[in-house]
């Protein structure tokens, strides 16, 4: 009976020892998104099907990883369909079956997955595909935006370019933004050897109702390529930056019409301003001469508003000529 006792015993806690030793059972509950290994962020890919690789950090592990890719435009702008794949086990690589485009940017993410539980996502990272260029074979890029002559509305815009090599990708480039022609101010001036990607947003804020002029180079290391065409560009943040008087157009007189009869010998002049720009104010001629010459009921706004009417009463049973011009200081 002790002999028994005592095998029972026994039994009982090698159970226990075995059940404390056994690992916890997974949770098919995904906590983490997987961490992005390679190819690193913002670098250039020789391979056409690169092999893309991620850091597991779940306790359990997952079925499978879902891959996603697209190719990046302009900042960040997905320019065609996601399309990716998922490795079907766990592994922790995956690589296209199809070459990817030689010159392209692409966005890459990772999602782990357990039946139809997913992790959040990695991080977003990007590459561009092709050969670096050689620094004697760098071309001047091609200024794309702000566009030459343009506006715009953000003290910190986004600059783009486009490169005229399709065979490499410089591993970098150096951005100027002046605010004189001859570059002798600088308001901007950034080189970066290790970002082949032709959108910058440069986080240097730029004075309001101010003319810039920028231009860029490729770089490979210390060595520098030449530099674009000068575009210029001006600043124009809450749309209220005066005009150039060369640059105000003329206004669209909307009342009263033309061959109008009105009733109010005071009539109310009104127009639209069809410039980009701002005005002081404009001035107005308002006469029974076809000329202009009887300058008796001429006068202004003396602010920006679109409306006037003449000082005094106009006569009855007489038609009366009227144009408008916007004006800022004495032009």
């Amino acid at each position: 009976m002790k002999k028994t006792l005592f095998v029972l015993i026994f039994l009982g806690l090698s159970i226990l020892a075995i059940s404390a030793c056994a690992p916890t059972p997974c949770s098919p509950v995904l906590q983490y998104g997987p961490v992005l290994d390679s190819p690193p962020h913002d670098s250039i890919v020789s391979d056409l099907r690169p092999v893309l690789t991620w850091i597991d950090e779940e306790e359990c592990p997952p079925d499978e990883f879902i891959i996603n890719m697209a190719q990046n435009g302009t900042n960040g702008t997905i320019t065609t369909l996601p399309f990716g794949g998922a490795t079907g086990s766990y592994v922790t690589s995956w690589s296209p079956s199809v070459d990817l485009e030689v010159g392209v940017a692409y966005l890459w993410d990772v999602t782990a997955k357990n039946a139809t539980k997913t992790s959040y996502p990695s991080d977003q990272w990007q590459f561009i595909v092709g050969d670096a260029c050689d620094s004697l074979s760098l071309v001047a890029p091609t200024n794309e935006l702000p566009v030459d002559g343009g506006t715009v509305t953000m003290a910190d815009p986004t600059y783009t370019w486009g490169y005229a090599d399709p065979t490499c990708t410089p591993s970098g480039y150096h951005l100027q933004v002046s605010s004189t022609a001859d570059f002798s101010v600088l308001e901007v001036d950034v080189t970066d050897d290790n970002n082949p990607f032709k959108a910058w947003t440069t986080g240097i804020l730029l004075s309001d109702c101010t003319d810039f002029y920028w231009r860029v180079a490729a770089v490979d290391g210390v060595d520098e390529g030449p530099w674009s065409t000068v575009s210029e560009f001006s600043t124009d943040l809450a749309g209220v930056c005066l005009c150039d008087p060369g640059s105000i157009l003329a206004p669209f007189i909307t009342a009263p019409g033309v061959f109008e009869v009105v009733p109010d010998l005071v009539p109310s002049i009104q127009w639209t301003d069809p410039s980009t720009c701002g005005v002081e104010g404009y001035a107005i001629h308002l006469s029974p001469d076809r000329d202009f010459a009887d300058t008796t009921y001429n006068g202004g706004t003396g602010t920006p508003s679109t409306s006037w009417g003449p000082g005094m009463p106009l006569q009855e049973v007489t038609r009366y000529y009227t144009r408008v011009a916007g004006m800022v200081g004495i032009d």
